[in-house]
Order: C-alpha cells, then sequence, then structure tokens
C-alpha cells in the first residue's frame, strides 16, 4: 500500500513517518482524496457487496451499524499499514487476549458457578482455602494463571468437581472481600440514595457528614493514563445492545411516547448529546481492534480529547443497567484515545480521522474552500468544537479568546510567532513530545474553562493534542489577548473582512451571592480562585503568583466548581504554606530575621507565622513518613487546620 507523497518524498525527510505516508498526503486535501482511493480500492479488494453498501450509503449520507463495523474490520488493517505499526497492534492483541481470558473465567465461573454456590462468605477459611489452591496454584495467587486454570477445569466439569469447588470458595471470598481486582470485582446495586457512602459526626454542636474513605491526594499530578485492564474490564461488562436498537448510553431511555425518562433523583438520561456510537466502538474494542473503535468514536465526537473520563457522564447515565452500576463508557473512551496515542504516530492516527473519515457517510473529507471568513469569539470547548467543524465545511477560521496564549514550538504547531504557516514534523510518540508531567505543565492559555476551571481530576495534556487539530490546519489561525467588544469591535470585524462572528464566549460571569461584606478581604468567588490558581501557575515553586489563602476555608455552594475548588485548595496550601517557608528562610539567610520581619505589621506578622508553622508541621510529617516509608498523611494536617 502506498500513498504519493509528492516533491518532498525522501527516506530522509523529518516530515514523513513511513514510506506510505508524509505530511502533505497527510494534511493537504489532494493527498487526502488519493488516500480516500486507496481505502476504497481496499474495501473492494475485501468486498465487493461492501463496497456497493459504502458507495450506496455515502450517495444517501446514511448507513447502519452493521456497515460501520464490516467498514471498521478493513479500516484496522488498512491503518496499521499505512503507519506500518502492524508488529504493535499484534503485541495489544496478546494483552488483549489476557484480558479475553479473565472475561471468561469472570461471567462463566465467579458469577453463575461460584457466586450461586456460595452466596455468603460465612463458613469460609480463607487459610483451608489458601493451603488447597497451593497444591494447583502458586502463592500468591495471580488472578490471570487462576483465570487460566479454571478454564481448563471448566472444559471437564466432572473430572475436576473437586478443584472448581475449592476454587468457587476461593472465589466467593475474595468477592465479599471487596477486591477490586478485574477478576473478583462484580458490579454494585445502585442505590440512589446512597451514591457516595458517608457518615456523620458532631463537631461544633452540628451533625457534619464526612466521606467514609478519602483519596489521598498531593499535588497536581494525579490525572493517571486510564488502566488497560479496567477499561477492558468495562468493555466486557458492556452488552453491546445496539444489536437491539436498545442504545440508550447513546439515544437515551425514552417511554413508549417518545419522551426522555428520568433517573430516580430527576435528572434526564437524555443519552450522549452528540450521539455518538458508543455500543459500536465498544463491540470492536472487545473484539481487540485499538484504531477502528477511535474512528467510531470520531464520527459524531472528533473533539474526544476533551470529553470522556471525569469530564461528562451523560452515557453512562442513560447505560441500560440502571438497578446496578454502569459501564463506565466515559473512562472505555478515554482508553480508546489513550491507547492509539500510545501507538507510534497515534497523534497522526487521531489527527487524520478529524479530517478523513471512510466511517462518517455525510463528512468523510473536508469540503472544498467557500471562501468565507468566520470569527469565532472564544476558544473553551465550544470555540473548539465549532472552529473544527466549520474548517471541515472549508471556511477559512480565526479564533480569538481573552487570555493570552502561549506559542507552541514551529515544528510541532506549523504556526510560526507571527501567525504565518510552515512546515511541521509529524509526532512520532505523542507521549514523550506533547505530553508533559502535570506537577511541572505551565498554562499555555487555550482551552478556556478546560484550562482554567477544570482540576487536575482531567489530564491537560490532551489540550495540547485539540490544540494541534487546529493549529496545523491552512485555513486556520487564533489570536490570544483579543476580546470582541474591547480589542476589537463587531463593526471592525465585519470591516476586516469576516462573513460571520460565531460566538462561544462560555457561561458568563459567576453568580455573586448578594450578601452584606461579599466582597471583603479574603472572599474571592471559586472562579477567581481557580483562575489564579491554573492560569497564573501558582502551584510551581517558582511561581511568583500572589494567590493567598488561610485555613480554615469555607466553600460556599455545592455543585461541580464548588468541589473543585475545595480539592484544589486543599491542594493548593501545602504548596503555598511550604513556598513561603522556603522563601523566608533564604532571605533570613541573607539579611538576617529581623531584617526580614522588622517591616511587617501585626496582621502580616501573625499570617507569616501562621504558614511558617504549618509548613514546618509539613516538614516533619515528610520526614517522618520517609523513615516510616508511607505516604506522607498531610490531609490529617489540613483537617486539624481548618478546625
Amino acid at each position: 500500500m502506498h500513498v504519493v507523497a509528492g516533491p518532498a518524498d525522501t527516506a530522509t525527510d523529518s516530515r514523513r513517518c513511513t514510506d506510505a505516508v508524509s505530511r502533505e498526503s497527510l494534511y493537504s486535501h489532494a493527498g487526502l482524496e488519493r488516500l480516500d482511493g486507496l481505502f476504497l480500492d481496499a474495501v473492494k479488494r475485501h468486498s465487493t457487496t461492501l463496497f456497493e453498501q459504502l458507495i450506496d450509503a455515502r450517495s444517501k449520507g446514511v448507513g447502519d451499524s452493521e456497515i460501520i463495523i464490516e467498514l471498521a474490520y478493513v479500516l484496522e488493517q488498512f491503518v496499521a499499514k499505512l503507519f506500518g505499526i502492524e508488529a504493535e497492534m499484534e503485541r495489544d492483541w496478546d494483552m488483549h487476549k489476557k484480558s479475553l481470558a479473565l472475561h471468561k473465567c469472570k461471567r462463566t465461573f465467579v458469577h453463575r458457578y461460584a457466586l450461586k454456590k456460595y452466596s455468603s462468605p460465612e463458613g469460609l477459611s480463607l487459610t483451608t482455602i489458601a493451603d488447597t489452591l497451593s497444591e494447583f496454584f502458586s502463592i500468591p495467587i495471580e488472578e490471570y494463571s487462576f483465570a487460566q486454570q479454571v478454564n481448563l477445569w471448566l472444559e471437564e466439569p466432572e473430572t475436576y468437581e473437586f478443584q472448581l469447588d475449592v476454587a468457587a470458595k476461593y472465589a466467593s471470598y475474595m468477592v465479599h472481600l471487596g477486591s477490586e481486582s478485574t477478576l473478583f470485582h462484580v458490579p454494585n446495586k445502585t442505590d440512589f440514595n446512597n451514591l457516595i457512602p458517608t457518615d456523620t459526626v458532631q463537631k461544633f454542636g452540628l451533625n457534619l457528614i464526612t466521606a467514609k474513605t478519602f483519596t489521598v491526594r498531593e499535588g497536581f499530578n494525579i490525572a493517571k493514563p486510564p488502566s488497560s485492564e479496567r477499561a477492558l474490564s468495562e468493555v466486557h461488562y458492556c452488552i453491546t445492545c445496539h444489536k437491539q436498537k436498545r442504545d440508550s448510553c447513546s439515544k437515551g431511555i425514552v417511554d413508549k411516547l417518545g419522551n426522555v425518562k428520568t433517573s430516580e433523583l430527576g435528572i434526564p438520561m437524555g443519552g450522549c448529546p452528540v450521539r455518538v456510537k458508543v455500543s459500536e466502538a465498544i463491540l470492536l474494542r472487545a473484539q481487540g481492534l485499538i484504531v477502528a473503535p477511535l474512528a467510531v468514536i470520531a464520527v459524531d465526537n472528533p473533539m474526544c480529547a476533551l470529553t470522556g473520563h471525569r469530564i461528562c457522564n451523560d452515557c453512562m447515565r442513560s447505560c441500560i443497567y440502571q438497578k446496578q452500576q454502569p459501564v463506565d463508557v466515559p473512562y472505555v473512551e478515554t482508553h480508546i484515545l489513550d491507547n492509539v496515542l500510545n501507538l507510534s504516530y497515534g497523534f497522526e492516527i487521531y489527527s487524520l480521522f478529524t479530517r478523513w473519515n471512510p466511517l462518517s457517510f455525510t463528512s468523510v473529507l473536508p469540503k472544498q474552500s467557500t471562501g468565507k471568513n468566520v470569527l469565532v469569539v472564544g476558544l473553551g470547548p465550544a470555540g473548539i468544537g465549532v472552529s473544527h467543524y466549520l474548517l471541515n465545511e472549508g471556511h477559512n477560521v480565526v479564533a480569538i479568546d481573552g487570555l493570552k496564549i502561549e506559542a507552541l514550538p514551529e515544528h510541532l504547531s506549523g504556526t510560526t510567532a507571527t501567525n504565518q504557516k510552515c512546515d511541521f514534523e509529524l509526532v512520532k510518540d505523542a507521549k514523550s513530545e506533547l505530553f508533559e508531567n502535570l506537577d511541572d505543565r505551565l498554562s499555555y492559555g487555550f482551552g478556556g474553562v478546560s484550562e482554567y476551571g477544570i482540576t487536575a481530576r482531567w489530564n491537560k495534556n490532551y489540550l495540547k493534542v485539540a490544540r494541534l487539530l487546529l493549529e496545523r490546519r491552512e485555513n486556520f489561525a487564533m489570536y490570544g489577548g483579543v476580546r470582541l467588544g474591547g480589542t476589537i469591535s463587531i463593526e471592525d470585524a465585519f470591516t476586516m473582512g469576516f462573513h460571520h462572528i460565531a460566538l462561544a464566549t462560555g457561561a458568563g460571569s459567576p453568580k455573586i451571592p448578594q450578601m452584606k461584606n461579599m466582597l471583603a478581604k479574603g472572599v474571592m468567588t471559586a472562579s477567581s480562585f481557580l483562575m489564579s490558581l491554573h492560569l497564573g501557575n501558582a502551584a510551581y515553586c517558582s511561581s511568583l503568583t500572589n494567590l493567598q489563602i488561610r485555613l480554615p476555608s469555607v466553600v460556599i455552594g455545592g455543585g461541580l466548581t464548588a468541589v473543585d475548588a475545595a480539592t484544589e485548595l486543599l491542594a493548593y496550601y501545602p504548596v503555598h504554606v511550604e513556598q513561603f517557608l522556603s522563601r523566608y528562610e533564604a532571605l533570613v539567610e541573607k539579611l538576617g530575621k529581623d531584617g526580614v520581619e522588622d517591616a511587617w505589621g501585626e496582621e502580616e506578622r501573625a499570617i507569616a507565622h501562621e504558614f511558617i508553622s504549618h509548613a514546618r508541621e509539613i516538614r516533619e510529617e515528610r520526614t517522618k513518613a520517609r523513615q516510616e516509608k508511607r505516604k506522607p498523611d498531610l490531609l490529617s494536617l489540613l483537617q486539624s487546620w481548618g478546625e
């Protein structure tokens, strides 16, 4: 398979990824048309019937799930050969076979045999069970070895009746123990009145609600890549109900009259807002495909880098499992994207699907230039999304944002510091070339609320991925530090030659409670706190951002922004006071204690000594934790200072 690369086709050209593709063939309209022609040839060689169905679907602008899935198999092989990554994808299949063995054992043995035979752990002795199992397994028991052996025993259940009985006791014990392992974790029943286990404690003469368990967090590098084991467990848990046309995760749960139902909490279960073909993508991933599931998602959600895990959950809320734990679809979606990004040229594969997607029957390729110029105001999620769709419709797009947007290296962005287009290099290893350690990552200003309003629960490296999807496009430009109605007016925009203005400016101003002393010293809105923290890079040791907070702190409100503010406050305070102490000590060493503190007022002295005292307690706890080889318990300190 070969794609014509154009005049720059040399073996040493840094813009090329394999002998098959180059920057020109992936990013030019002519190159994409040639690529589509090669794919059509591949489909025709695979099946003339499928080829005819594809041509018919493109002419009508609609096709069913069966055609999409059949095409996906061809696309998987086509892309693997195109980018020369067959060996990498084969290695992923080895891991996938392991997940299949675990899933088979979990469904046929743990669920249908062990838990039915031993529904309660009463009378089960782990010591006795382990002693017996040690005859068949190495101790400690590794779950994959356990699953493999049990699957073999299940082929001759009468012969291995004793072994299966002992294994069933062990499985039942592990399940009731609350194991989080892939094999022994079973879905819990959903209790809408107790979604988060809580305790009630009495303090200050009040009944306070607190969580039963806490996740200890330190710093801002907490957004870990999706675990393949967990994601594949969710994939196999899904029953892919699009085959029965009951894929409510995508289409929502409706009554007989077609009205969207609401959950027990009164929340509409409308399914995915952009109608991603969730079930079809999961089916393909369950069969071991890597690239094709992402192509299916990108048909309806090309900017999936900005959605998924810890961002949206409409699909999950509308899952067909309403009485038990739903499929974690957002987690699976992010896993599918992350799995592709882990491949050589994985970013280029994802980027390609946003411009050429043969599984879409309405927008296979970007349209030819219309000559129309559109000004997009705002570069948050909405502005990014609308810019993408306008580009694919053939329009020229200029996007502006009030925030200062830092430039990326030219070899990545294809854009100079003066916003001129230039050559760029194809990204071979997305994780090393694009991703940064989140504790060290600085704000680039791109992404709006995704940059400054979302906490470290989400991996903000995906913002750079989304940015490059736009910035490398020939008919796109963006400018930071430009405000519509300030820097330029609406009249200015039309005078400059824009035919349309698309407003993507977000939800507007924060709601400020109308109460006395609302803007007194020490009071700030959650949005102001989050913007100062993230855009000002206040959490970094080298930062000079003046964001002072004290404990105890009170967060008024119970929505997502309030939760984000509370969690980030707890993460920032230790960094804040330790930063203060280190700078104080450096100044004292140079100027002496009196030279540093003489200029302080009474209030400043009290606050400074409070910070110094807290920072020293944190240091002591860190030292003690290292000696005892455990994680520092900063949460207990924070809670004691907050009382």
